[in-house]
């Protein structure tokens, strides 16, 4: 956009790093590759070939990373468990069976009849988290589709609020429909906006709301709020559950996954890394990913257990 308009704000000899390079397509990435031959500037790309895909054709940047030398990082530092980072790897490398058995050796899958039943559960064990840990830890769910983000969303909202507490909801037009916030709600930003110091995908709790003025405090190390007039800048949402794809990147403590039929190996990968403690997916009888569509193989766990020590 920068060059488009006339701007130059990179010169020859700088370096330009790209994250998520992954998710960036062919004739996006030849664009910017041929404007950083042109200024005599570096390119280096960072991502991860197996997560989210780019919506224009072809996958490039899994095709640089098969042909060309790159630089590897291949210790996780994300997941604070062992078996965890194990199963991480499995996600990366397509071992679904292995990662799914892992976490169901430890009680992380909770399979349910229904989609409902399956969103009562994971909204019921946000709340139990919520109670336990307060701000102390960072939670986050996630899933596939818009329409179980809205559901997953009003679920949690609805079970965290006491039964007795009174209802001070503001009614507000958001870009995603009608929403209505409360002090305390979660808020989730859903467009860059330089003048607010706001990204799509941040996160904050709300302070305070009103039909003309909202003010937001932000997730981070560094304390900051935000106040914005909601009737301007409508582009933002509950913030208890994200789809996997603004969840690309994301790090909390413990993550919820209401899983989907529609769930691919590239979502599936990025949906159960995004903690460091806890993960627990969620899903329904009628609507299971492929990946989930039978039990587990035996885990190394219970393997070891059967056959013994390995070697090695």
């Amino acid at each position: 956009m920068s060059w488009a308009n006339g701007s130059e704000p990179i010169g020859r000899g700088d370096v330009l790093v790209v994250d998520e390079a992954g998710m960036i397509g062919t004739w996006q990435m030849d664009r910017v590759a041929a404007k950083m031959r042109e200024i005599g500037a570096k390119l280096v790309l960072v991502g991860d070939p197996e997560q989210l895909q780019p919506i224009e054709a072809r996958t490039l940047f899994r095709g640089l990373v098969a042909d060309h030398p790159a630089a590897r990082l291949t210790e996780i530092h994300r997941q604070r468990e062992d078996w965890q980072r194990t199963a991480s790897r499995d996600l990366a490398e397509g071992r679904m069976a292995e990662a799914e058995s892992a976490y169901a050796d430890h009680g992380a899958l909770r399979p349910a009849a229904t989609r409902d039943e399956a969103i009562e559960a994971l909204a019921e064990t946000y709340a139990m988290d919520a109670a336990a840990n307060g701000a102390d830890k960072s939670r986050l769910a996630f899933t596939h589709r818009r329409r179980d983000v809205h559901a997953l969303n009003q679920a949690i909202r609805e079970t965290l609020r006491p039964a007795d507490q009174p209802r001070e909801e503001v009614p507000l037009h958001t870009e995603t429909g009608p929403r209505a916030f409360d002090a305390g709600d979660r808020l989730v930003f859903g467009r860059n906006d330089r003048e607010l110091g706001v990204k799509n995908g941040m996160l904050g709790d709300v302070v305070a709301v009103s039909h003309e003025e909202m003010t937001v405090a932000l997730d981070g190390d560094a304390p900051r709020q935000v106040t914005f007039d909601p009737r301007s800048y409508r582009h933002f949402d509950h913030g208890y559950t994200v789809t996997i794809h603004k969840s690309q990147g994301a790090t909390v403590d413990q993550a919820y996954v209401l899983a989907s039929g529609s769930m691919d190996h590239q979502l599936t990968y990025v949906a159960m890394t995004r903690h460091r403690d806890a993960l627990t997916v969620f899903t329904s009888d009628a609507d299971r990913p492929r990946w989930a569509q039978s039990q587990p193989e035996p885990s190394r766990a219970r393997a070891r257990a059967r056959d013994g020590p390995a070697m090695g």
